[in-house]
């Protein structure tokens, strides 16, 4: 029955996928792309996590996959706070893959501070994604009876590097 509740909010994405946006004219070749690319970022995941991950041991190493990457993303903030280098949207740019949007904010500051972004291209992004990473490091926290020098170190770690994206949705 989820599966068929599922099915049908992936169906209506697939009918908005050809309509028509401000942004762009609808073509059907776009159509069928953001149809694509909804059966790639909604249905496999879904079937993956729906059919794999099963019993609490399984959603708890799941969470602690998330919590080490941003773990990884929240030191790297660090580094690009302290060399003041945003290595990942100066390199994006150089190889093309990023838009004149994402240069612009290459050495964006605010108050002071670089707005660090990592890799995903934007401090608002990064911003949100080190939110709820925060949330997963809460819950691992208190799963796995951290000491008080854990929870000291990643509250301060995820805080910081929230605070250095300099953004007002972290």
């Amino acid at each position: 029955r989820t599966d068929l509740l599922f099915l049908f909010l992936i169906a209506i994405f697939i009918f908005g996928s050809f309509r028509e946006r401000y942004e762009f004219q609808i073509t059907f070749f776009n159509g069928i792309r953001e149809s694509l690319l909804t059966v790639f970022l909604l249905f496999i995941p879904y079937y993956v996590l729906s059919r794999g991950v099963r019993g609490s041991d399984m959603v708890n190493s799941v969470v602690k996959g998330l919590v080490l990457t941003g773990t990884f993303i929240a030191v790297f903030a660090f580094v690009e706070a302290i060399l003041k280098w945003k290595i990942y949207t100066e390199l994006g740019g150089h190889l093309g893959a990023f838009t004149a949007g994402s240069i612009h904010n290459l050495h964006e500051i605010r108050y002071g501070l670089l707005r660090v972004a990592v890799s995903l291209t934007h401090p608002i992004t990064l911003g949100f994604y080190l939110s709820f990473i925060f949330g997963l490091v809460v819950y691992l926290l208190r799963i796995e009876k951290a000491s008080k020098l854990g929870y000291l170190l990643f509250y301060g770690l995820f805080s910081g590097a929230m605070y250095l994206t300099v953004s007002r949705g972290a």
